[in-house]
C-alpha cells in the first residue's frame, strides 16, 4: 500500500513541476502558441524555429528584415481577422502573391518548399508589395 502511495506522490509531483514549467513561449503547443489578435509565422515545422508576429492588419513586411535568420514560411497561424498573404519576387520589380494564410487558419507545414525565400514579403488584408515598396 505504501509503494502505491508513493508512486501516486510522485506522479501528482511531477504533473505539478510540468504546469508549473510551461513549453517556451517560442514553441507553440497546437496552435496555442500565437496570441489573440496575431499573425505567426514560423520556419520551421510543427509551429517551430525562427518567429515572426504581426498585430498589423493593413501592412507589408520583409520577411528577412523582420527577422534576420529567418529562412522561409513553413508554418502559421492567423489569429488577425485578415487574411495574410505571402508573396515573392525574383528581383524586388515585380511580386506575386503565393500562398493565402487565412484569417482564422494555421498549418503546421505549408508544403511549399522556400516559401518567400530569399526575397519574401507577408502583407495583410488588401497591401500588395507592388505598390507598398515600389
Amino acid at each position: 500500500m505504501n509503494k502505491i502511495s508513493a508512486t501516486i506522490g510522485a506522479l501528482a509531483l511531477a504533473g505539478a513541476v510540468l504546469a508549473a514549467n510551461p513549453a517556451p513561449a517560442s514553441a507553440a503547443v497546437g496552435t496555442g502558441g500565437c496570441p489573440a489578435s496575431t499573425l505567426c509565422v514560423w520556419d520551421g515545422d510543427g509551429f517551430t524555429g525562427f518567429e515572426i508576429k504581426s498585430t498589423s492588419t493593413n501592412s507589408c513586411y520583409l520577411i528577412q528584415s523582420a527577422s534576420p535568420g529567418f529562412s522561409s514560411v513553413v508554418s502559421y497561424v492567423n489569429n488577425l481577422p485578415v487574411d495574410a498573404y505571402v508573396w515573392d519576387t525574383n528581383d524586388y520589380n515585380i511580386w506575386y502573391k503565393h500562398r493565402t494564410l487565412v484569417s482564422g487558419g494555421f498549418s503546421s507545414n505549408i508544403g511549399v518548399t522556400n516559401l518567400g525565400y530569399p526575397f519574401g514579403t507577408v502583407c495583410e488584408q488588401s497591401q500588395n508589395p507592388n505598390s507598398y515598396w515600389n
